[in-house]
């Protein structure tokens, strides 16, 4: 039976509420964009006031759905002090327990239903679930400086394709010189 998925019912569940499922944020609830992921299942957001926070990944979305930077969330509250308590009893830096992956098709539901914040766009979402222009192009000033500067990452293991291709053409003219000659 090597190749067949073997899930749980539990898991099936979940798998469908999050792809076919249509949240709706509840009172202690809002929608954030994903800025960064912090390892683990430890996630930076911004909320649509421009405020950034940690937000904790549950268990139950692990090996099953993976949130990239951009990716649109509903999450609540963590408890009444705003803040989860680390082992030790002292409060700690998570704010934030994701409770739905938003979509495009549930995005488009929740603009629809009127309930999509002004402050990340009536843009259309795009295939992967996040915003065409998203939150770092301009629709939120807090969070699209930092943003925009991760954006311009140069890896430096990997040499640049301009050099490659200046250097083959030199390459190139001094070997149809020789030939010429």
């Amino acid at each position: 039976m090597s190749g067949a998925k073997r899930r749980t019912k539990y898991r099936k569940r979940v798998e469908d509420d999050v792809l076919y499922g249509e949240p709706e944020p509840e009172e202690n609830q809002c929608i954030v964009v994903v800025v960064a992921s912090r390892g683990g299942n430890l996630l930076e957001v911004c909320n649509d006031e421009g405020a950034k926070a940690l937000c904790r990944l549950p268990t139950k979305f692990r090996k099953l759905i993976w949130v990239k930077r951009g990716t649109f969330l509903i999450v609540s509250r963590s408890d009444e002090n705003g803040k989860f308590l680390t082992a030790t009893g002292a409060q700690g830096k998570v704010v934030y327990t994701v409770e739905h992956v938003l979509f495009k098709a549930q995005i488009k539901h929740l603009k629809q239903k009127g309930l999509w914040p002004k402050a990340f766009g009536d843009d259309d979402a795009g295939d992967d679930g996040k915003a065409a222009d998203g939150n770092l192009n301009g629709n939120n000033n807090n969070c699209n400086e930092e943003d925009a500067d991760m954006l311009l990452f140069e890896n430096k293991n990997r040499s640049r394709a301009e050099m490659l291709e200046d250097s083959t053409s030199e390459e190139e003219e001094e070997s149809s010189d020789e030939e010429d000659a």
